[in-house]
């Protein structure tokens, strides 16, 4: 059983002189405001670095954090105000000052809690901003607004564009508020946060971390309730995170009591926090390394080092067998899921190191896909199944380690001679990646790093008070949070960790809603579509984003000629394949911010159409049938007839399912009587009646 690693931002110089000549040259925070029972405050003068990482000015913080106390009218402390009723807004006042992926409202990091006798407190953060000018900020709690304070904003960003690089060192601020003209000690902070890795608005993880479990806080570990081994994992869904905790074995012989079992916590506080076991083997075993299907229904798992197993998830599948499907006499461990659900990535044992595997789901070939004289540990998936990052020992410290998983190459992705680098993980644009950076492997922080750039020149370090010897930081399929384990900072005796959550962006995520001819509901993970073989096929995605943010649209593990547009969001297929080949495509879609949405589309090779016999419909009124059950992407069409099998209208739909007014194609309305009407798509037909009465 494994408790531990194997081994190891161009405002003009005059405006910015003059907004430095009325600023104090200390900073100050707003007096407390008492409205409604509300007091509230702030530090109202920030030097701050889009990534959110500190600049060291000595009173001045980097992050604007607003602190707030709620008195009720009886007096008494207002306790368990949840955090959606107490939340800010954020507007540029004057400059070019700006918040970096918020959405409208930016909401407090929990409940009001009772903390001293000045009201029931609780703290809301912004912790990326680029520009320089003024901010305005408005308080609101249970709708009321409580006023607005304006704070001053100075950044390393000097240009706004969310990223520090050389054009931010011409036309800075005065960003330490020293005063008067500004110099070489404020373009030495832009240089600083430049030379540090080009510090982006997208390293800045936001909002405070939430614990979910109810685990062991203190030791030894390996007792009942504690932490078990390996990694966490969400569902696709986003509800919900598996993990492995430390749970009684009645039927195991003594020494082997109590065991490694898989279990899965929601991740949202309103749904409540009471694990759920699924795993229960009753040998001598331990179960860990948790890998969810992107479809929803199934668990992944090692056992004991040795076998994969796949674990229907109840509430999730009808089938809640365990099945093994792989097994080995040699150590197999660290096991991740390809974000299309069809392969699996795991660590085995060749001679003496660790060596990265890639194998179907069902147990079949396995490909090696590294092959130096290195341990690799805990291999991740990039979201269109192209890259593996991971970790590996290289004999002095652990690095983080890229692969390219299509032709079995890899390199150093960042390495440090005085640190670890380890638990590394993929945002799911590909764009952020996450992982541990300490020296001290006890107290592991969560750092983010640039993954665009070839190789990372450094990282920002994120909810620094949030540490532990497994800190495994992990992204949610929607972009918009991060799970951790941590020791929680509320308990000094704590040793044992926690999985915590947080927001990593303010800003919404978008939604995929419609795939082909079908609708998709925000827990909707995968659909199925036919497509006829020798047939051209049109898939079109449609998608929309809360706060009408620009949407990137793409797709993934494209195989048999297929091709994607993301100008038209059109997959376009003529399959060649063997009739019933099937074949898992990951449809994408991602906001600048970050914000992610993906459903899995097995499109399967058919000989033709399907033809099925459709419901009858019975049109009265002025109301209009509504066609809907045909499968497949592309136009739908909706032929109708009369009796003597004329067509006496057509309509073609490329979203949403076609509807009939009962007007004729001439533009005059039908007599009553029965109708034929005919539903198609390019693979299935549907035919059935309809019955007008008006």
């Amino acid at each position: 059983m494994r408790f531990r690693l194997l081994a190891p931002w161009i405002c003009a110089a005059a405006m910015l002189l003059a907004v430095a000549a009325v600023l104090p040259r200390k900073s100050q925070a707003s007096l407390d405001t008492p409205v409604h029972g509300v007091t509230w405050n702030l530090v109202d003068r920030i030097s701050a670095c889009p990534a959110g990482d500190t600049l060291g000015v000595s009173g001045h913080p980097s992050r604007l954090r607003i602190a707030v106390w709620y008195i009720g009218g009886t007096g008494l402390n207002k306790i368990g105000v949840p955090p959606e009723s107490v939340y800010v807004t954020v507007a540029t006042d004057s400059g070019t000052a700006v918040a970096n992926d918020i959405a409208t409202y930016t909401f407090a990091d929990d409940s009001t809690k009772e903390i001293g006798e000045d009201g029931g407190f609780t703290r809301i953060q912004v912790p990326s901003f680029s520009g320089n000018g003024k901010v305005a900020v408005t308080l609101y709690v249970s709708g009321v607004s409580q006023g607005t304070k304006k704070v001053y904003v100075r950044t390393v960003d000097t240009n706004h564009d969310g990223k520090v690089t050389t054009a931010d060192e011409t036309g800075y601020s005065d960003i330490n508020y020293s005063g008067g003209s500004p110099n070489g000690a404020d373009v030495a902070l832009v240089a600083t946060h430049l030379s540090n890795g080009e510090h982006w608005r997208r390293q800045a993880l936001h909002g405070q971390p939430m614990r979910r479990t109810n685990l062991r806080d203190t030791g030894p570990r390996g007792q009942f309730n504690s932490v078990g081994a390996g990694s966490i994992c969400w569902s696709p869904s986003g509800r919900n995170i598996a993990y492995s905790a430390m749970d009684t074995c009645g039927a195991c012989s003594a020494g082997h009591k109590t065991r490694c079992r898989i279990q899965f916590v929601h991740a949202y506080g309103h749904d409540g926090d009471v694990a759920r076991q699924i795993t229960y083997a009753v040998g001598d075993s331990d179960e860990y390394d948790p890998a969810w299907s992107p479809r929803g229904q199934s668990i992944f798992y090692v056992r004991e080092d040795a076998v994969v197993h796949r674990k229907g998830v109840p509430g999730y599948n009808s089938d809640t067998s365990d099945v093994a499907v792989i097994g080995s006499t040699t150590p197999l461990t660290y096991l991740s899921i390809s974000p299309n659900g069809d392969s699996l990535a795991y660590c085995y044992q060749v001679g003496s190191y660790l060596q990265v595997f890639i194998a179907p789901v069902t147990g079949n070939y396995a490909r090696q896909v590294t092959f130096d004289n290195y341990g690799h540990y805990y291999p991740l998936w990039s979201s269109d199944g192209a890259k593996l990052i991971c970790y590996r020992y290289t004999g002095s410290k652990l690095e983080l380690y890229l692969i390219d998983a299509l032709h079995d190459t890899g390199a150093t992705f960042f390495a440090s001679g005085t640190e670890d680098l380890q638990f590394p993980s993929f945002s799911p644009d590909d764009q952020i990646i996450v992982a541990g950076r300490a020296s001290d492997d006890t107290h592991v922080p969560t750092h983010t790093f640039d993954a665009t750039a070839s190789t990372a020149a450094g990282s920002v370090v994120n909810y620094g008070s949030y540490t532990s010897d497994i800190v495994f930081p992990h992204f949610s399929p929607d972009g918009a949070r991060i799970a951790v384990y941590a020791y929680d900072p509320a308990f000094v005796d704590a040793v044992e960790p926690q999985i915590f959550c947080a927001r990593t962006n303010m800003n919404l995520p978008p939604g995929i809603t419609q795939v082909g001819s079908q609708s998709i509901a925000d827990t909707t993970t995968a659909i199925s579509i036919n497509c006829v073989r020798s047939l051209a096929s049109t898939i079109v995605i449609t998608a929309s984003d809360p706060e009408s943010d620009a949407i990137t649209y793409g797709a993934a593990f494209l195989k048999d000629g297929m091709s994607f547009n993301a100008g038209t969001h059109t997959l376009t297929w003529t399959p060649t394949a063997s009739v019933g080949t099937s074949y898992d495509v990951r449809f994408y879609i991602a906001t600048p911010s970050g914000g992610y949405d993906a459903v899995v589309v097995t499109l399967t090779v058919t000989s033709g159409s399907l033809v099925k016999r459709g419901a009858d419909i019975t049109l009265t009124g002025s109301a209009s049938a509504v066609f809907s059950g045909a499968e497949g992407g592309g136009t739908t069409t909706l032929d109708v007839f009369d009796i003597q099998g004329r067509c006496i209208h057509r309509l073609r739909s490329q979203a949403g399912a076609p509807k009939w007014d009962g007007m004729a194609s001439s533009g005059s309305r039908v007599a009553n009587g029965i109708y034929l009407y005919r539903l198609s798509t390019q693979s299935t037909v549907i035919n059935g009646r309809i019955v007008v009465i008006r």
